[in-house]
């Protein structure tokens, strides 16, 4: 097999759940039976930073395509008076330049679009054209017409008829890319059965995001240490941490004062973080190059996530340092692990602030030990890396 997979963003160093859901398949990828060449929407890297991706992943060889700068408003202008039947968020990627980047496709026998967006390159008069010879693979990360329903449902005024159009259109998108996929790769059981029952997909089949499970929990702290991961420009994680902040942090700081937590996430707006640095016992630390550490400090990780789709990245992660969590039911949506065995569920404000009056250190150890031991056994990422290449052999 040859494979062309392309990728929306550059994904190493990993800086959010998404390239860290890239590089869970694309790490050692190439073998004996498997040629790999990478396509990116980056601007071009220095060699190191491409032999290094060279090296995790085997490729043979790495593209560069162009993505279209500019706004997100200004996105949304272009979608409405100019190409009318393309989603916003998808016409940075359709680019002439992006196009011409692109390397001879008759030597390749699989495409991988790795997220919805880059499957724009092939938009032509309302639909995709992809050449007849290839194997088209989606690797779907969430259910892109479920979350625009949701952020739809949020808007108020003139934006809720903005939203509401891009979200019929990103259906319509959506629905013609799963219908000639060869394959689609859901990241969980959950969003294949919504996958299935809104698009009939004629091959379906759940990846789920894997991890290296080898981390050795070496220590756990006395201390009461509370974890937020997250990128701060992600509208769900945005959403989630106002409301920690504004609903339950006041009420935890005041009552158990002992009790701190560490925030880690890049690309926060100067509003958000200079909310997050004025609270009592909280600390900021952007974005880290390595977030090992912040887990094996702290006694429990925080999901106050309202919003999404697919699956929830931080919370498998968490589990393999051994660390449990507090989560809401979107928060966790996507991963089959156990409410009260594995973590602690809690959807409403008193429920998030009883959890964290009432935690003991050794109580969250133990959901820890469970979270990991049953996370370990179906979120293992050579396990899965393995059986995603076999369902692309079927294909041949």
């Amino acid at each position: 097999m040859k494979l062309l997979w392309i990728l929306p963003k550059w994904p190493y160093p990993t800086i959010d759940g998404a390239t860290k859901a890239h590089l869970a398949l694309l790490s050692n990828c190439a073998n004996d039976r498997v040629t790999l060449h990478i396509a990116i929407f980056s601007e071009e890297k220095t060699l190191e930073e491409i032999n290094a991706l060279n090296t995790i992943t085997g490729a043979e060889s790495i593209f560069f395509l162009k993505v279209l700068a500019s706004t997100r408003s200004m996105l949304f202008l272009r979608s409405l008076f100019f190409n009318r039947k393309l989603p916003a968020t998808t016409a940075r990627f359709a680019t002439h330049k992006a196009k011409m980047s692109l390397p001879n496709l008759n030597t390749y026998t699989h495409i991988i679009f790795d997220g919805l967006h880059p499957a724009a390159l092939f938009w032509k008069n309302e639909s995709f054209n992809f050449p007849s010879h290839l194997k088209i693979i989606y690797r779907a990360h969430n259910i892109e017409a479920e979350l625009w329903q949701q952020v739809v449902s949020k808007q108020k005024n003139l934006l809720t008829l903005i939203y509401a159009r891009e979200q019929l259109k990103m259906s319509r998108f959506e629905s013609k890319l799963i219908d000639q996929a060869d394959l689609v790769a859901t990241v969980s059981n959950r969003d294949k059965n919504v996958c299935e029952q809104l698009y009939s997909p004629k091959n379906c089949q759940a990846i789920e995001i894997g991890m290296p499970w080898n981390e050795a929990t070496t220590s756990f702290p006395d201390d009461m240490k509370l974890l937020f991961v997250g990128r701060l420009d992600w509208y769900p994680n945005v959403e989630g941490l106002n409301w920690f902040l504004d609903k339950v942090w006041p009420v935890i700081s005041h009552k158990r004062p002992e009790l701190t937590l560490d925030i880690v996430g890049g690309f926060g707006s100067e509003t958000l973080i200079e909310k997050i640095k004025v609270q009592k016992n909280i600390r900021y630390h952007g974005r880290v190059p390595d977030v090992s550490a912040f887990y094996q400090q702290c006694t429990i990780t925080i999901i106050p996530i309202w919003t999404g789709s697919g699956t929830r990245v931080k919370a498998i992660e968490a589990a393999k340092f051994a660390r449990s969590f507090i989560t809401t039911t979107k928060g966790i949506e996507g991963v089959e692990l156990t409410a009260g065995r594995d973590y602690l569920l809690a959807d409403d404000e008193q429920s998030w602030i009883e959890s964290l009056l009432n935690l003991a250190s050794h109580n969250a150890k133990q959901l820890g030990q469970s979270a990991q031991e049953n996370a370990g056994i179906k979120y293992d990422q050579e396990f899965l890396r393995k059986r995603f290449l076999e369902l692309l052999e079927r294909l041949t």
